[in-house]
This record gives structure tokens, C-alpha cells and sequence, in this order.
């Protein structure tokens, strides 16, 4: 409605997975759902480079290495530039996925037309991979009892990269992150989970910026809550704020020193300096890349 551009993975009529650009909301199913295959970009960079540099906003969406791909391209973070990275857990081989369609085409006697690789029957919390032949035939299984699902969630389809993945950490190269949410309790809003409950992260100032601006229905929830619903083991990953409203909670905090100085306008507090807290274990100081650091777990004491 604004004049923007969205650029993300669809289907083409041979159902490989292709990076497209689209100009209009009426476009903008073909770019939902997701495409557990790693999409062939081809010339989108360019064409981001091309919108930016006419004033147009930009949304694009990919994986986390295809966000970062097009960052080192353009050398800069546009003002006019909006990322979301996908939580992929590695893509399968392209390659792979082509062999499939000409397996599944072979077997059964008609080319395929469509498929959803992760869709939901009404009513139904279970992913199904379904796809749908020529000739009215059709393909469909829970995800993990499908010849493709079985190899994808082993491990067996992916990139060779995606076994040894940077991007697996909360440090997101997105603006904001987008996935499935898995793990909820079965009686935490039910009938939202038949339909499905994305997760969103947000990573930046100008993520937290749109994410304000969306329409979306809120529900506050307490610190307390979200500690009475964490499991035994659970890990606070800050920003500063975060690490100051749950410290208190914590019984062990895992520190990586690093000794060197650099600007900065977010701290840690000095547990060095803090009463309650003692050193559990200290590794050796280490170098890597002219950096000296050290591992040093902390753990609270006289209580």
C-alpha cells in the first residue's frame, strides 16, 4: 500500500523453491508457509540494491545466512531496509528436493502441482507434508512418516553448511526472527495451537520499531509467570535489562571475561564485586585472534 517490496521464498510452477519479489498484498500468499528447501536467490540482491536506491522500502526474508549474505552485499544497514531471518533448522539440499518431485512424479504416472511442506489439517495440531498431482492425485502424510520429513528431521537432506551452522544462537542477523513455536503445554491456549503459534523475536531497534506499530492483540504477561513456566534448567540470555530483572533468580551465571577495553552504553554487573556471588570454577586464560579471555562460572552463596 506504501510502495514497498517484500522478497521471499516461494514455489515456481516446478515447485522448486525461488527467491521472488512481490509488489502487493494480493501477492503475498506465496510467500507464506514454510520451505524447508534452501531457495535459489538469483538476482534479488541486486534488485533490493535496485528499490533501496529508488526510495522504496524493502522487506526481506530468508534464512539467517540469506540475510547476512545480502547485509555484506549492500556493505551497510539501509535505513529503508527491514530483515527477518527464518529459524530454518537447516535447509534441505535443492538438489535433493528435485530428485524427490521426479521420484514422486514417477510413481505416480502424473507430475505434481502443489505442496505444502508443514500443513495443518482443520482441528488438527499434527504437520502433514501434502502434495497434490495432476489428474486429481494426491500425496499426504504427517511430516515425520513422509519419505521427505523422515530425511529432513535426521538430518540426512541437509546443505552440507547447515551441519556446521554460525547462526544457531541468539545473536540473530534479522531485524526480527520468525518461526514455529514448539514446546508449548498442551493446555496453554489450545485452540490457538490447532491453528498454529508462530514465534517472533525481535532483534534491533528498528525491529522493536515495527514490531510497536503492528496491529496485534496484546496480553501482558508477569515475570513470575514466565519463571513459574520455565523448566528446571532454564537459561536467561540477556540484553542488560533482562539480565538485571532475573539475576536475582539465578543460581549459577556462566561468564566469558574478556580482557580488553571498548566503548560501550550496556554493562553486566561486576560479580567479582557483588555480595552474594562466588567463583565455582575458573578456566585458563585463553587467546584467540589477539583477544585473551577466560571462562568463569559464578554461584550464589549464603542463602
Amino acid at each position: 500500500e506504501s510502495g514497498g517490496v517484500v522478497f521471499g521464498a516461494a514455489t515456481d510452477e516446478q515447485l522448486h523453491v525461488r527467491h521472488i519479489a512481490v509488489h502487493s498484498a494480493e501477492e503475498l500468499p506465496r510467500l507464506r508457509g514454510t520451505k524447508p528447501v534452501q531457495s535459489e536467490i538469483g538476482d534479488c540482491y541486486q534488485k533490493v540494491r535496485y528499490y533501496l536506491d529508488r526510495g522504496r522500502r524493502v522487506l526481506f526474508s530468508g534464512t539467517p545466512c540469506q540475510v547476512d549474505g545480502l547485509y555484506r552485499y549492500l556493505g551497510e544497514h539501509p535505513e529503508n531496509l527491514l530483515t527477518c531471518d527464518v529459524l530454518c533448522s537447516g535447509a534441505a539440499s535443492p538438489g535433493v528436493w528435485a530428485h524427490l518431485l521426479q521420484t514422486m512424479a514417477y510413481i505416480k504416472q502424473h507430475e505434481p502441482l502443489s505442496v505444502q511442506f508443514f500443513g495443518k489439517l482443520p482441528g488438527e495440531r499434527e504437520r502433514r507434508f501434502h502434495v497434490a498431482f495432476q489428474g486429481g492425485g494426491v500425496y499426504d502424510a504427517p511430516i515425520g512418516r513422509s519419505d521427505f520429513g523422515r530425511g529432513l528431521l535426521r538430518g540426512l537432506f541437509l546443505r552440507p553448511a547447515c551441519h556446521a551452522c554460525p547462526y544457531v544462537t541468539a545473536d540473530r542477523p534479522g531485524d526480527l526472527t520468525l518461526g514455529l513455536f514448539h514446546g508449548l503445554p498442551k493446555d496453554f491456549y489450545p485452540e490457538e495451537q490447532k491453528r498454529g503459534v508462530s514465534l517472533l523475536l525481535v532483534n534491533s531497534p528498528k525491529g522493536a520499531h515495527v514490531f510497536d506499530t503492528l496491529p496485534l492483540k496484546r496480553e501482558l504477561r508477569t515475570l513470575d509467570e514466565a519463571v513459574a513456566a520455565a523448566e528446571e534448567d532454564a537459561f536467561v540470555i540477556g540484553g542488560e535489562t533482562v539480565y538485571r530483572a532475573l539475576l536475582a533468580r539465578c543460581e549459577r551465571v556462566y561468564v566469558t571475561k574478556v580482557f580488553a577495553a571498548a566503548d560501550a552504553d550496556a554493562f553486566f554487573p561486576d560479580l567479582d564485586a557483588a555480595p552474594g556471588w562466588a567463583v565455582e570454577e575458573s578456566g585458563p586464560v585463553q587467546e584467540e585472534n589477539g583477544l585473551r579471555f577466560q571462562y568463569v562460572t559464578y554461584r550464589r552463596v549464603g542463602e
